[in-house]
C-alpha cells in the first residue's frame, strides 16, 4: 500500500471542546475502550493536561495514542539553555489506539513521533501497552514487563474444578461467615463512590502505597459517570458492613479488575477469594468471556501466585512497556545528578527489573502529612470554562454561585472570583467579587446579591478546616482584602462547617421555604385562608403563562419598575434592560418568568422571575400593576410555580425569600401564609486586617460605630 498523505499531529487537552474532539477521533477509529477515555488516562500525576498524538492518512484519523508530556526540572538541566521534557503514557493499559490499520502505517506512526521528539527536547520516552498485541512495530525497546493472570469463562463448574484447592477452601471459609456480594453496574450511586473510596484509600495507606496511588475521589467520580456502561463496583458485606471491594472495567467483554482493597480487620473471612468467584459467576451470567486479575508487584511474587490459584492452568497475557532515549547527552548528565549507586546507574535499559527513566524513581511512600501537603492548594478561579468545571463537580450549587450570574451582578470596577481550594479528595469554592476601597491600595470582598457562599465537593460535617484556614487567610492578606462578606445559603450544607473559626456567622432572620418533596394538595393544607381565598379568586379572573418573547421580557421590566417605585427602592435595584435579557439567555441554570393575564383584558398584570438550579427554585423578583395590588395576582404565580414543579418531580425546595430587611415585617407575613417550613438565613463576617479595618472606619467618619452594617467603612455608600 503507498502511503498518501501521511501527517502526525499532537494536541493539548486544554477544554471541553479539546475533550469533545479527541472522543470524536477515538469513536472514529472505533473504539470505545475505558482505557483510552481521558477519565481513566488523568488517572496519571504526570501533567495536568494531558496530549495525545494523531496519525492521519488522507486527513482521517488512523492511530491515537494517549502521552503525558513532562517538563524534566531534576537537577542537571537548570543549567542548560533548553528545557528538556519526556513522554510517559498514563497509567494502565493503552499505547497506540488503532483498527485494522497496516503495519506499514504503524512503522510509519513510531518514526514520525521519534522525529517529534528530535524537534522537541524530549529526552525519554516510556510507554505502557494494552494487552491486545499493539506493541509490534515499537521503535524502542519492548519489554515483557509482567505476566498477567488472565482466565477463559466458560463454564463455572470446570473452572471450579481448575482452581488451586487453597482457592476453594478460602471460598468455602468466606462462606461460613455469610458475607454478601453485590454487583453495582449502571446503577452507581455517590454513596457507593464514597464506601468504595474508603476502603480503597485506607488500603493504600496500610500497604505504603507510592504517591500515585493517592487519587482523588474526583477521579474515580468522573471515572465512573462517564464510563457507567463499562464499569462495576463490587462490594462484599458482612453484616451490612462493606469489608472489600473492586472496581472492574468492561472492555471487549473482558472484565478487567481495576483498583480495589480489603478492611484488615476482615482479613481472615478471606472476602478477597469470595469477591474473585462471585465476580467469575457474574461474568459467566452477562455473558463476558475473560476474567484479567492483572500481575503482581514482580512476576512471580505472592501477590501474582494468590491471583493464578483461580487460573491456574490459563496462558497469561503478556503486559509490555517501551524505552528510549532519544537525547543520550542530556540522558547522561541527568543520570551524573541523581543520588544513586553506579551499578544502578550501569544497569541496561533492556532490563525489566531497572526502573526507567532512572533520573524520576521515587522511592519514598506517602504518608499522612505527606499527603495533605501535596494536595492542599487555592486556586483563583476567573473565567467561565473552570468555574463551570468547577461547578460540574460540586456536590450541591445554587444560582447565586454561577459565572454568569456574577457577571450579571457585578460593577465595572469588580472582580468576580471563584476560590478552589484543594485538600486529598475534598474541594471548596468560595465565589466573590473583589471591589477596590476608594483613594487606598486595598480591597475587600463581598458576595452577590442573594443566597451564596461555599460549595463543596465530598467535605463532611466534621471537617476538621485548619488547612483551609491557614490557605485562605494567607491568600486574602496577601491580596490586600481588608474584609469579607457573604450571604450564605438556607439549602446548602456544611457551610457553617467550612467557615468555622474564620471571623463570625449570624442568623439574621428566617426564609420561607415551600417543600416540594410533599404531595401538592398537603403543601396547600399549609397555606393561610386568606391566600387560599385569594388563589381562589386569582384563578377565576387571570390566566396563567410563560414569558417567552422579548417583548413580555420588556412588560416583565414595566412592572418590576412599577414596584420599584412604589417601595422608593435604590438606584442599583433598578436593572437595566441588558441585566434581564442577559439573565433569560443564560444557561447557567433555568428562568421561568410567570406571567398573570386578565382574563377580560389580556393585560398582563403581573409576573415573577423564578430561577432553577439543581433542586432549589429561587422566587427572585417580581412586579404587580398597582391597580391590581387588591387582587394580588402573584400569589397566584407562587402557587402555579410550586404546583409545576411538584409535578415534575426533580426540585426539593422553593423559597420565597424573607422579610426586608431579614425582619418579620409585613413581606414575611405574606410569605409565611404559603408556609410554616423556615430555614435560617445567615450571613459570614470577616475582618482580614484589623487594624487597616479601623482606620478606614476612622477616616470615613463614621458616627455609628454600634450599626450592624458591614463593612462599617462603607456604610455611608
Amino acid at each position: 500500500m503507498s502511503l498518501r498523505s501521511v501527517k502526525l499531529e499532537f494536541k493539548t487537552i486544554k477544554n471541553n471542546s479539546d475533550r469533545e474532539l479527541y472522543n470524536s477521533y477515538v469513536e472514529l477509529i472505533g473504539n470505545n475502550s475505558v482505557f483510552y477515555s481521558l477519565d481513566y488516562c488523568n488517572s496519571s500525576n504526570e501533567t495536568e493536561n494531558i496530549s495525545y498524538f494523531l496519525l492521519k492518512e488522507d486527513d482521517e484519523p488512523k492511530v491515537l495514542m494517549p502521552i503525558h508530556i513532562n517538563e524534566i526540572k531534576s537537577k542537571g538541566v537548570q543549567n542548560l539553555k533548553e528545557k528538556y521534557y519526556d513522554a510517559i503514557s498514563p497509567y494502565g493499559y493503552n499505547g497506540p489506539l488503532f483498527n485494522s490499520t497496516t503495519e506499514c502505517l504503524l512503522k510509519k506512526f513510531w518514526e514520525e513521533i521519534d522525529t517529534w521528539y528530535k524537534d522537541n527536547n524530549v529526552v525519554t520516552e516510556f510507554i505502557r501497552f494494552n494487552l491486545n498485541g499493539n506493541q509490534e512495530n515499537y521503535t524502542g525497546f519492548l519489554i515483557e514487563s509482567l505476566r498477567n493472570v488472565k482466565g477463559k469463562l466458560t463454564n463455572f463448574e470446570s473452572i471450579w474444578t481448575n482452581f488451586k484447592q487453597k482457592a476453594r477452601n478460602n471460598y468455602r471459609r468466606a462462606l461460613k461467615h455469610n458475607l454478601k456480594i453485590e454487583f453495582l453496574h449502571k446503577n452507581i450511586e455517590d454513596t457507593h463512590i464514597e464506601n468504595f473510596y474508603h476502603i480503597y484509600m485506607s488500603t493504600m495507606k496500610r500497604t505504603g502505597a507510592t504517591v500515585n496511588y493517592f487519587y482523588p475521589k474526583s477521579y474515580f467520580l468522573n471515572l465512573i459517570k462517564n464510563n457507567i456502561e463499562n464499569i462495576v463496583l463490587v462490594f462484599v458485606y458482612f453484616e451490612s458492613k462493606p469489608i472489600s471491594t473492586e472496581l472492574i472495567i468492561i472492555d471487549n467483554h473482558t472484565l478487567n479488575s481495576y483498583l480495589g482493597g480489603t478492611l484488615s480487620d476482615y482479613f481472615n473471612y478471606r472476602p478477597n477469594d469470595f469477591l474473585k468467584v462471585e465476580t467469575i459467576k457474574w461474568g459467566l451470567e452477562n455473558n463476558m468471556k475473560y476474567y484479567s486479575l492483572g500481575g503482581g508487584r514482580k512476576d512471580n511474587d505472592n501477590l501474582y501466585s494468590y491471583k493464578k490459584t483461580f487460573f491456574p492452568k490459563d496462558n497469561d497475557a503478556i503486559f509490555y512497556t517501551g524505552r528510549k532515549i532519544i537525547n543520550n547527552e542530556v540522558y547522561n548528565i541527568l543520570l551524573r545528578n541523581i543520588d544513586v549507586d553506579y551499578t544502578e546507574m550501569s544497569h541496561p535499559i533492556d532490563d525489566s527489573n531497572n526502573y526507567f527513566p532512572l533520573y524520576r524513581n521515587k522511592k519514598n511512600t506517602m504518608k499522612e502529612k505527606d499527603l495533605e501537603v501535596m494536595t492542599s492548594k487555592l486556586e483563583v478561579i476567573t473565567t467561565k470554562e473552570n468555574w463551570d468545571a468547577f461547578l460540574a463537580e460540586t456536590d450541591f450549587f445554587d444560582f447565586y454561585h454561577t459565572y454568569d450570574y456574577h457577571q450579571l451582578s457585578k460593577d465595572e470596577k469588580d472582580k468576580a472570583i471563584l476560590l478552589k481550594y484543594t485538600e486529598g479528595d475534598y474541594l471548596i469554592g468560595i465565589p466573590l467579587l473583589i471591589r477596590n476601597i476608594e483613594n487606598t491600595a486595598y480591597y475587600d470582598a463581598t458576595s452577590v446579591y442573594g443566597y451564596c457562599g461555599p460549595i463543596r465537593v465530598g467535605v463532611p460535617e466534621n471537617f476538621n478546616n485548619i488547612h483551609f484556614k491557614k490557605a485562605l487567610s494567607e491568600f486574602l492578606s496577601q491580596e490586600k482584602i481588608v474584609s469579607v462578606f457573604s450571604r450564605l445559603n438556607p439549602f446548602i450544607s456544611v457551610q457553617k462547617e467550612i467557615l468555622q473559626d474564620i471571623g463570625e456567622i449570624i442568623e439574621l432572620g428566617n426564609v420561607v421555604n415551600i417543600d416540594l418533596t410533599k404531595d401538592v394538595a398537603e403543601q396547600r393544607t399549609l397555606f393561610s385562608k386568606t391566600t387560599k381565598r385569594y388563589i381562589n379568586k386569582c384563578r377565576k379572573a387571570f390566566d396563567v403563562r410563560k414569558g417567552v418573547s422579548e417583548e413580555d421580557l420588556m412588560t416583565f421590566m414595566d412592572l418590576y419598575y412599577e414596584n420599584m417605585d412604589r417601595v422608593n427602592a435604590k438606584k442599583h435595584y433598578y436593572f437595566s434592560k441588558e441585566y434581564f435579557l442577559d439573565f433569560i439567555k443564560s444557561t447557567d441554570y433555568e428562568t421561568d418568568v410567570l406571567m398573570a393575564i386578565d382574563k377580560e383584558t389580556q393585560e398582563i398584570v403581573s409576573a415573577a422571575m423564578m430561577v432553577k438550579t439543581n433542586t432549589i427554585i429561587q422566587y427572585h423578583i417580581s412586579g404587580t400593576r398597582n391597580a391590581y395590588l387588591n387582587l394580588s395576582p402573584i400569589r397566584l404565580l407562587i402557587d402555579e410555580m410550586r404546583i409545576n414543579a411538584s409535578g415534575d418531580g426533580k426540585y426539593k425546595y422553593f423559597n420565597l425569600g424573607g422579610g426586608l430587611g431579614n425582619n418579620e415585617d409585613e413581606l414575611f407575613r405574606f410569605k409565611s401564609s404559603f408556609s410554616k417550613d423556615f430555614k435560617k438565613f445567615k450571613i459570614w463576617k470577616h475582618i482580614v486586617n484589623q487594624e487597616v479595618y479601623d482606620n478606614l472606619v476612622e477616616e470615613k467618619n463614621v458616627t455609628d460605630k454600634t450599626s450592624n452594617f458591614f463593612p462599617l467603612y462603607r456604610s455611608g455608600e
